[in-house]
């Protein structure tokens, strides 16, 4: 039968030393809902918004904070659908209904001028 042997522990350096964090931010889909979620499960308190009422464009977030603890969590719009690129596919071509209301509108104001 063979005996097992323990060495003597041997003490790891860490390769990443933390000596605190100031914040966890999350990339999340919808942030008011997980933010909604951090304040109802949680006990944190909503202390920051950034996003378009705020003049950014591009994301949404909120900051919850509990203590020392604080959560971010952030929604980043994918380029298209800012409204820089919905306005370029617009200018691009237009819309097809807005064309057929319009002729349908001329169509009919020449039916009643026609008639009169």
């Amino acid at each position: 039968m063979q005996t097992l042997t323990e060495s003597p522990a041997q003490t790891q350096k860490d390769f990443l030393p933390l000596n605190g964090t100031d914040y966890v931010e999350f990339y999340v889909g919808n942030a008011k809902q997980a933010a909604y979620f951090y304040r109802s499960a949680f006990g944190m308190r909503l202390t920051a918004y950034r996003g378009p009422e705020t003049g950014v464009r591009d994301c949404n977030a909120e900051e919850c904070r509990r203590d020392r603890i604080r959560a971010i969590a952030e929604h980043r719009r994918p380029p298209e659908q800012r409204r820089e690129a919905r306005q370029r596919r617009h200018v691009v071509r237009p819309p097809r209904r807005r064309i057929a209301a319009l002729y349908a509108f001329i169509a009919r104001d020449r039916l009643t001028l026609t008639a009169r």
